[in-house]
């Protein structure tokens, strides 16, 4: 799993990112340390399809997010989220119900 960071992610991210890639490869080192390799696999997953501005401040983000557990206010929000996706799909024709 380590390999994956060390070959597709910082492949992916150095183009993207401002550093070079021996700050890249300190500061995904230090990710790797605090939330563990697949944790930063998965936060890069997530930027390649989200494709946002600040690359780096984006992935960062996400690890810290899925870090910390939610406080009841985000739990609420996720499940209003979930709710309303699921209303969509079932207008749409998505679901038969």
């Amino acid at each position: 799993m380590r390999d994956l960071v060390w070959t597709k992610c910082i492949s992916w991210l150095l183009p993207r990112s401002c550093l070079d890639e021996v700050n890249l490869r300190r500061r995904v080192g230090r990710w790797v340390q605090e939330f563990g390799a697949g944790a930063v696999i998965d936060a890069v997953a997530i930027a390649q399809k989200e494709a946002p501005v600040s690359i780096m401040a984006y992935v960062e983000g996400v690890l810290r997010r899925r870090a910390r557990p939610p406080t009841p206010a985000q739990s609420v929000m996720d499940e209003r989220e979930a709710n309303r996706k699921r209303l969509i799909e079932m207008c749409s024709g998505g679901s038969n119900g």
